[in-house]
């Protein structure tokens, strides 16, 4: 029975077997690893906030995994170009954004969302500040340039349908970088009562990729205990066959 279980063709199967035992408990490891990895990575907390400059381009849209990061802004508050973007409900309340324009050294701008008013009346409560300021905030890509308004809507005087540079191509002199940043500090700091607008963080470090790394895991090492039970089965199988009056051997 040992020389049947050696010859060329079982010699290719225990081969095989063994290779893809060792694969699978490898790939099992890789993804143990991986799941691992997220979770020290969702337990480390969200990076530093960076300059802007560093994840965009100015004639370049915002990627996928720059939206959500927080980032620096430094400039000054471009006072002639302050607007309002109606249809942003906030606590159940309607209300507007206040969109500022931050223009930079370079002579670009970027758009910030600094704050949330119930009414345009408000807006007038919170000038923008004069002189250098540091933005913190989270970057998100440009909002679709209708705002969501019916076609052929007609705003007020200082409204924009949306914050997106597109809207304000024919208003600020200067251009704009792609997307938005989405207040969350500002040194010297906002005027107290400024209601900030909420900036979800949108990494993409998903709770659920943890547990599919794990699932995988399972999967992996469930198929090197099937390939095992599969080898040991027809060992077996051929073994029976041996010891059976009249099988050859």
């Amino acid at each position: 029975m040992v020389r049947r279980l050696l010859t060329p063709r079982w010699l290719a199967i225990h081969l095989l077997a063994i290779v893809l035992v060792v694969a699978c408990v490898l790939l099992g490891q890789w993804q143990l690893g991986r799941a691992d990895e997220l979770h020290q990575s969702a337990g480390a907390g969200e990076p530093a906030p960076v300059p802007l400059q560093s994840l965009t381009q100015l004639r370049g849209g915002v990627t996928g995994t720059a939206v959500g990061r927080l980032v620096t802004v430094t400039g000054t508050y471009d006072v002639a170009h302050t607007y309002l973007v109606p249809g942003h409900p906030q606590g159940g309340q309607a209300g507007l954004w206040v969109l500022d324009v931050v223009r930079l050294p370079s002579g670009a701008g970027v758009l910030v969302v600094r704050a949330w008013v119930p009414s345009a009346a408000a807006a007038a409560t919170f000038g923008s500040p004069s002189g250098p300021v540091v933005v913190t905030g989270r970057l998100d890509a440009s909002d679709d340039p209708s705002g969501g308004l019916a076609p052929g809507t007609t705003l007020p005087a200082g409204q924009v349908a949306a914050a997106n540079p597109v809207d304000l191509l024919s208003l600020v002199p200067y251009p704009l970088y792609d997307g938005y940043v989405v207040l969350r500090a500002q040194q010297p700091p906002a005027p107290a009562g400024l209601a900030l607008v909420p900036s979800p963080k949108t990494g993409s470090a998903v709770p659920g990729f943890y547990f599919q790394h794990v699932a995988y895991v399972a999967l992996w090492w469930l198929f090197a205990l099937f390939v095992a039970f599969f080898w040991y089965r027809l060992v077996r199988d051929e073994s029976r066959a041996v010891g059976t009056p009249g099988a050859d051997g």
